[in-house]
């Protein structure tokens, strides 16, 4: 509106594509783009401040915000270039995780997370590496971490598997149950909930059938070898219960 006002559109244009842009992104995590967005706020309300009687109030209110934003923007730098240096870290250290050496990954992304709990899949990662290692307590710590971090399904799967390894059924089903809402379409949670149902501890034999059918039946948008080696362990399973026979 100041803009329209003051044949100021271009900065108001600029204010609204920022806050389109924050929308899908974070640019406010960006110095220089912060600093544009203080630029734009400070020349729009500028044109306000005029109607303000004493200029002294006006300096006094200018300053306060050029002052503020300089401050954020140097605190936010530093934040970031804190956060550079935990990745560079974490770089040489990944391979352990992707080469499958979860015990010495845990070791060395435990010195880490303090630096680097921000991070969605060093989160990840080292969630499901101590799954892996079996410290199911300390991965479910690390993966509901994850979860304030990144949306993905994924982490609701591991979180199932290691209460369920740690005899925690009732949770596992929770986890696998809010996997399954999360992205409906996918057939991994659907499987898991298969062999938790079959646990002799948990058995529950309309709730299986019921997940081993969605298994079966669904129809998935890419019908991989991944789906096809669930099915049939399904179908294993199922007749080892008696509860389905092969034509």
């Amino acid at each position: 509106i100041a803009g329209s006002r003051k044949s100021l559109a271009g900065m108001g244009g600029c204010l609204v594509s920022l806050m389109v842009f924050a929308c899908f992104s974070y640019p406010l995590h960006i110095p220089a783009i912060v600093s544009v967005w203080l630029l734009a706020v400070i020349v729009l309300s500028g044109e306000g401040l005029v109607m303000i009687r004493r200029k002294r109030y006006a300096v006094a209110v200018l300053l306060s915000v050029v002052v503020a934003g300089l401050t954020a923007s140097v605190n936010r730098y530093g934040m970031y270039s804190a956060r550079t240096r935990a990745v560079r870290q974490w770089m040489p250290v990944r391979v352990l995780y992707h080469s499958g050496a979860f015990r010495a990954a845990v070791e060395e992304y435990g010195k880490l997370y303090d630096k680097m709990s921000w991070h969605k899949d060093f989160c990840f990662e080292y969630g499901r590496a101590l799954y892996k290692t079996g410290s199911y307590g300390k991965a479910e710590k690390v993966l509901l971490k994850a979860m304030t971090v990144s949306g993905d399904p994924m982490i609701l799967n591991i979180l199932g598997r290691s209460a369920q390894e740690s005899g925690e059924y009732g949770k596992a089903e929770m986890y696998l149950l809010r996997s399954t809402r999360r992205l409906p379409e996918r057939v991994y949670p659907h499987y898991l909930l298969v062999k938790l149902y079959a646990e002799p501890e948990y058995f529950d034999r309309v709730k299986l059938v019921r997940e081993a059918e969605y298994v079966l039946n669904a129809e998935p948008k890419v019908n991989s070898t991944a789906i096809r080696e669930m099915r049939q362990k399904v179908e294993k399973l199922l007749e080892n219960k008696k509860l389905w026979k092969n034509k």
